[in-house]
């Protein structure tokens, strides 16, 4: 199950429903052990958590940054399913009530209202490891394998997601630095790897990994500055509790920038991109028509 695209069009979206069914199958096939005891109730949390919907959005994006360099998805698989897993563990933690306490997640009861807070910790656990496992699947030269491996670890630890979970949580500043810095962070490092791991495996000239880490970068700020007007303007449709950020008074673009300033900044976000693909000698239009879906979503 995915969130519906509603009217949206373009390449990006006519790649993504054709990668859908194949991410799918492969989420399905990494989640589908079965244990005879307690054990299958923690990959029962793991397969609620991982197939309530949500964009794929991170999958999709590296094997789009993969088909600039090949047409054949198959190799870069294991990196598209290590993407999600990931992105499913923080988003179970994010939820739990020692972070950000949310009940809905993706249209559904977050994975702790559940299963509980016990198996939620567990299972989110779980995915973090079981992500890396996948990993090892890659069937690439062992230096660009290491590299890649790196480039995911430093994307989820304190120089990427917890380090901007911890600047969310504990920083008492909202100044326009430190948002900035917590969004580039908690959302934009996993967005940032999922384009720069797919160039790191297939070899790329270091001036195009460079240019797919800026653009990822550039593109992860945009679409938190975007949930963050989903959050403000959005209704249920957005799949999460709306209004929520608001309510608790969190550090957000809109909070910062006001409105017209945080849509300014999606702009300026989705202007960096464009000219950092134009670097790019390869076939971008998927790539591009990420930003403009990046800028009129809905949910």
């Amino acid at each position: 199950m995915v969130t519906p695209l509603m009217t949206h069009t373009g390449p990006y979206i006519t790649f993504l429903e054709q990668s859908l069914p194949v991410i799918e199958q492969h989420l399905s096939d990494a989640l589908s052990h079965r244990f005879n005891d307690e054990r299958d109730e923690l990959m029962g949390a793991m397969r609620y958590a991982t197939t309530a919907g949500g964009k794929r959005m991170r999958p999709v994006l590296a094997m789009a940054a993969y088909r600039l360099f090949s047409e054949d998805m198959a190799p870069i698989m294991p990196v598209a399913v290590a993407l999600e897993l990931t992105h499913t563990y923080s988003l179970i933690h994010d939820d739990l009530p020692a972070m950000d306490n949310d009940s809905l997640r993706r249209g559904k009861p977050t994975c702790h209202i559940q299963f509980g807070e016990d198996m939620a910790i567990l299972a989110g656990d779980t995915l973090n490891t079981y992500a890396f496992e996948c990993l090892t699947h890659l069937a690439f030269p062992p230096d660009r394998v290491i590299q890649a491996i790196r480039c995911f670890a430093n994307a989820c630890g304190a120089n990427g997601m917890s380090g901007g979970q911890v600047i969310d949580l504990k920083s008492h500043t909202h100044s326009k630095a430190c948002v900035e810095q917590m969004h580039r962070l908690k959302t934009g490092a996993l967005i940032e790897a999922s384009l720069t791991l797919p160039a790191l495996l297939a070899g790329a000239p270091s001036q195009v990994v460079d240019a797919l880490r800026t653009f990822g970068s550039e593109l992860g700020l945009l679409f938190q500055i975007k949930d963050d007007l989903l959050d403000v303007t959005g209704g249920k449709d957005i799949g999460k509790t709306p209004h929520k950020d608001t309510a608790q008074a969190k550090k957000t673009y809109c909070s910062t920038h006001g409105m017209a300033g945080a849509k300014q900044a999606m702009a300026t976000c989705a202007q960096h991109a464009h000219t950092v693909l134009q670097t790019i000698p390869h076939d971008i239009s998927i790539l591009a028509s990420a930003i403009d879906y990046g800028l009129t979503r809905t949910s």
